[in-house]
């Protein structure tokens, strides 16, 4: 885990994927592990969609970046760097690139409690629902869903900004804060762990800080 290929604030670097097929869909996900402390964010983007994961003392957060379709020669590039101006540097340890047919996979299920469907569908369709709301250019997926102790939010947006996250029980009890800084323009995912035990609907808060928007989606707890 402690060994990792790493870049210094202001730097970045790339790394190209080759032989990829063309029918496919592609998921990749990111691991990377610091002994420093405090912010040691790291950015990893692929075809324009960027997400960031905070390597410091980690040992088991990953990110992963989904549906990516490889260009006409079944190529894919990889660019990683700091994720923030106050990162201290951008690593990279471990690389999982899982691909799979789109056409395949189940269309995602409403979200419901009365919704049995999604209580009892295969581990692989759910892992692939997302709850998604778009308003103008700004878009909101949640995944997976129903989740079990951590999900992603996939955050798009039209320009780099700052992120708070709030997630909130039906009763409307605050169970999770996190502030995400110096997100960039475009697609973000950010790995969410509420630290909540009880099973059922709970709110997500998501707060623009440039956009003075504020937008909430719902997901379900197993």
């Amino acid at each position: 885990m402690i060994d990792s290929y790493g870049l210094f604030p202001g730097q970045s670097a790339t790394m190209k994927v080759t032989g990829l097929n063309l029918t496919q869909n592609y998921d990749f996900t990111f691991f990377a592990s610091s002994n420093a402390y405090g912010d040691v964010n790291v950015a990893y983007t692929v075809n324009g969609k960027t997400c960031l994961l905070n390597t410091s003392l980690n040992k088991t957060g990953t990110v992963t970046l989904y549906n990516i379709i490889p260009d006409n020669n079944g190529e894919v590039t990889i660019t990683i760097a700091p994720g923030t101006s106050a990162s201290q540097f951008g690593l990279i340890g471990a690389l999982i690139i899982q691909d799979y047919n789109l056409s395949e996979l189940a269309a995602p299920a409403p979200l419901s409690l009365k919704n049995n469907a999604i209580a009892s569908g295969s581990v692989e369709s759910i892992q692939k629902q997302t709850l998604q709301q778009i308003v103008g250019d700004v878009q909101i997926k949640a995944y997976p869903n129903p989740f079990i102790s951590n999900f992603n939010l996939s955050v798009t947006t039209k320009q780099n900004e700052d992120v708070s996250v709030e997630v909130y029980n039906m009763a409307g009890k605050l169970v999770y804060a996190n502030k995400f800084n110096n997100l960039f323009k475009g697609e973000n995912t950010l790995k969410i762990q509420p630290g909540v035990t009880a099973a059922g609907e709970y709110i997500v808060k998501i707060i623009f800080s440039n956009e003075k928007l504020i937008k909430a989606v719902k997901i379900l707890k197993h």
